[in-house]
């Protein structure tokens, strides 16, 4: 309903139980008196507000706000929870926590979809571009910035160039009803949603416009040529996918009489038929095909000294494009699939290096990775940070809710007990990409020293990395969710081609004869790849499906993980090697630390219930007391004593331990003075190797490709070296114009990881079965071991070194 003015209501007003009181209207008519009596009050709930209808309380709060922007007021309209919004003369600017951002607008375009909402939120360059976008746009106030904007445009319009004949033609002939990227390409200053709801009002009213028919008779013109380019990419996907080598190499040209040396020609058949796949891969309907040909041309080896075709602008590629699709018509003349017959024409994909579809093949990408942990969302990051990969289509696939992990806002009082140690070396690729630094850095602890005992034979040894120039053996501390959400958000800020697909589990990988394999989701989206990539963990279902065995073997204990507040400040790693299984303390900022305790299924049930203060007094004992005496306190535990007893136990034992090694501080942990709540958690240890990391168009990485004992903290870091072996692999197949998903590619990727990761789980095996023996004779020999490596600094700076690469 229209507005009424003041007068027109004045009865209506005066009965209503939330009437504007009367300091209100004072304080507007000392602000504005000649405005009040004009101002508009709405009497029922505006036609603009949709899907539902204003009550009164809201009503009267309505036009009391109506009543400050009409007289250049600024207030505060707040509701019975105390929530306040600030409402302002011009562009509304609401403020609210990150993570319900998208809420808001949501509520905004469902209740009010007239109005211009947008999201305020990004980078420096980012929030910029919104501000040029929307505010400086739409701003009504005539200040600098607007003038300064509106100058900018005059100038470019100033200094434009006419059209040629031919692109006045193409102007005039518009893109047709479904061709809406492109549509969206020629409308400058406009979002997609905007030119979608404009194209929305348009096709319904255009009729009443005075050129009508022109209009219509330019869309008609339009929609065949998107036809007429549907038609040629149908015919072309399906000629060349008969091919059943590499068409860019063995694809037949029937070129007629006269041969590929006819004359007039100016390209070789080996460039023909490059220029055919190439149309065919990027699609006919790209708005920039013509750069994109331009570009692949360049990359490519065949024209690597080719330097007329090289030097090719894009006027040339625009007309070498069109005269390649008249040439495609004439090659395939009569050749019309049953699909194309019927007018049923299949989706262009584009980014594909070949051309393998069928009707019911889904959606194709060149690499699908089923997994969002670290790993695989490291490698979708690295895929999508790599220029030579950014034409390449890529899906992340993740049962998950990746949109709340990208969102993730750290406590600011804790730190989670899912943690993960990164050497020095994965932490510079992943600052190379561009990738590190969308992590919360302060959350994350370097540290450069690990100190490491046996508590049956008393070995110590002290590995601290030594400065070397042009080293740096530096480790660092993150917890996973903080990894894990900074490449989300590295990903979500990039250009690049990859689809995150959440809430969306894995119902099936199947392979058709000569096809690529497909997976299926619990979404019912069908995902057709050259390469599956398996990152989805110990018991990957991609591993399943490309039959690639594991063995190994289990450790009959779980791993214990916990965040501890230390007394002290602290950034050295240590680690107590107990008859019951290895103890760690890793370090993080403001005297937090992460606690990982190796212990059997029946000692890690006991310590997750008992007393809080008690398992802090536990790992302060498993530090500093013997074997004998740790096996005393379980007893107690065990028989139920009473926790202040336990408690009272473990301070004097700890007490007798100081007074009898005064020297000693400096090989011993910071004393633990309390446990975050609710941190305690455990986890299965065991060791699995496979049989190999690859199979037909399936790559594993991460734990679907090695699962190892936490004590080396080498789980990830080796997950790490698999994303930046398999993406340089992929980034070199495809600027050599490789499949990316052939065994050539694959076996490339497989012998430089496969044996490395072979022996990193040995390594690791080994030292847990040597330092698990309880035999004093092998107890004897490792701490001797330890206590001469730990006077060989040379030997333990490379040592270290190797860990760390």
């Amino acid at each position: 309903m229209e507005p009424e003015s003041v007068s027109d209501t004045a009865a209506s007003l005066a009965s209503a139980p939330q009437d504007r009181n009367e300091e209100d209207d004072e304080l507007l008519r000392e602000e504005s008196p000649e405005m009040v009596d004009a101002q508009l009050v709405f009497t029922e709930s505006p036609s603009y507000v949709t899907g539902g209808t204003m009550r009164d309380y809201q009503m009267c709060g309505l036009n009391w706000v109506i009543s400050l922007y009409e007289n250049g007021i600024n207030g505060i309209l707040a509701d019975e929870m105390g929530l306040g919004k600030t409402l302002q003369r011009g562009p509304h600017l609401i403020v609210v926590p990150k993570s319900t951002l998208q809420n808001w607008k949501a509520e905004f375009n469902r209740w009010v979809p007239d109005l211009d909402v947008f999201l305020l939120h990004g980078d420096k360059e980012r929030r910029a571009e919104t501000f040029a976008e929307h505010l400086w746009r739409n701003n009504e106030d005539g200040n600098s910035s607007a003038g300064e904007a509106q100058s900018e445009e005059q100038a470019k319009i100033d200094s434009a160039e006419l059209l040629t004949e031919e692109e006045t033609k193409e102007k005039e002939e518009l893109h047709g009803y479904g061709n809406m990227d492109l549509v969206k390409g020629d409308v400058e200053g406009k979002t997609p949603e905007e030119v979608k709801a404009y194209a929305k009002v348009f096709l319904k009213r255009y009729k009443e416009l005075t050129d009508a028919d022109r209009l219509e008779s330019q869309i008609a013109k339009g929609e065949q040529k998107r036809t007429r380019r549907n038609e040629i990419q149908q015919l072309l996907d399906a000629k060349l996918g008969e091919c059943k080598q590499d068409p860019q190499r063995h694809f037949y040209i029937p070129y007629g009489t006269g041969g590929s040396t006819a004359k007039g020609r100016v390209y070789t058949e080996d460039e023909d038929r490059f220029l055919l796949v190439q149309l065919a891969r990027i699609g006919i309907g790209c708005d920039n095909v013509y750069d994109r040909i331009r570009q692949e041309v360049r990359l490519s080896p065949l024209f690597r000294f080719d330097w007329f075709i090289k030097s090719r602008n894009t006027g040339n590629s625009a007309a070498l494009s069109d005269a390649t699709q008249r040439f495609a018509m004439r090659l395939l003349a009569g050749y019309r699939p049953l699909a194309v017959q019927r007018r049923t024409l299949a989706p262009q994909y584009r980014g594909l290096a070949t051309s393998q579809t069928t009707a019911n093949s889904g959606e194709l990408y060149d690499v699908v990775i089923i997994g969002g942990g670290p790993a695989g969302c490291a490698l979708a990051a690295a895929l999508g940070s790599l220029d030579a990969l950014s034409r390449m289509r890529v899906a992340l696939v993740d049962p998950g809710k990746l949109g709340e992990m990208r969102q993730w806002t750290p406590p600011a009082d804790a730190y989670l007990p899912r943690t993960l140690q990164i050497t020095s070396s994965n932490k510079r690729y992943l600052d190379k990409l561009g990738l590190w630094q969308w992590c919360f850095e302060d959350r994350v602890q370097a540290y450069n020293r690990a100190v490491v005992t046996d508590a049956l034979g008393g070995g110590a040894v002290d590995l601290a990395a030594v400065p070397l120039p042009g080293r740096n053996d530096t480790a660092f501390m993150v917890e996973t969710k903080n990894l894990v959400s900074g490449l989300l958000k590295a990903l979500d800020h990039s250009s690049s081609c990859v689809d995150v697909v959440e809430r969306a589990r894995v119902t099936e990988i199947e392979a058709a004869p000569s096809m690529w394999p497909a997976v299926t989701l619990s979404n019912s989206r069908r995902l057709q790849a050259r390469l599956i990539v398996g990152a989805d963990g110990a018991s990957s279902r991609v591993r399943k499906y490309a039959g690639i065995g594991t063995y190994g073997a289990e450790y009959a204990q779980y791993g214990l993980v916990a965040t501890l507040c230390l007394d002290q400040l602290n950034s050295t790693a240590f680690q107590r090697f107990l008859p019951s299984g290895p103890v760690a303390l890793l370090p993080f900022p403001g005297g937090f630390a992460n606690l990982v305790w190796s212990l059997d299924s029946e000692l890690v049930q006991l310590l997750k219930t008992a007393p809080e203060g008690i398992f802090a007094d536990l790992i302060n004992a498993a530090f500093r007391l013997t074997p004998a005496e740790m096996e005393y306190i379980y007893s107690l535990l065990r028989s139920g004593v009473d926790p202040d007893t336990i408690g009272a136990e473990i301070a004097w034992r700890l007490d007798v331990f100081a007074r009898n090694n005064p020297d000693t501080n400096i090989k011993l942990p910071p004393r633990v003075a309390a446990l975050s709540p609710r941190s305690r958690t455990s986890f299965p240890l065991r060791m699995r190797m496979v049989d190999t990391l690859v199979a037909n168009r399936v790559a594993l990485i991460g734990d679907a490709g090695h699962v190892m004992h936490p004590l080396a903290g080498q789980g990830l870091n080796m997950g790490l070296a698999d994303v930046q072996c398999l993406a340089q692999v992929l980034e070199q197949a495809a600027a050599s114009g490789e499949d990316l998903g052939s065994a050539a590619v694959l076996d490339r990727y497989n012998s430089q990881r496969y044996v490395r990761n072979l022996a990193m789980q040995g390594i690791v095996d080994k030292v847990w079965h040597v330092f698990g023996a309880h035999s004093g004779t092998v107890a004897t020999l490792r701490s001797l071991a330890m206590n001469g490596l730990d006077r060989l600094p040379a030997i333990k700076s490379r040592m270290i070194h190797a860990f760390m690469q």
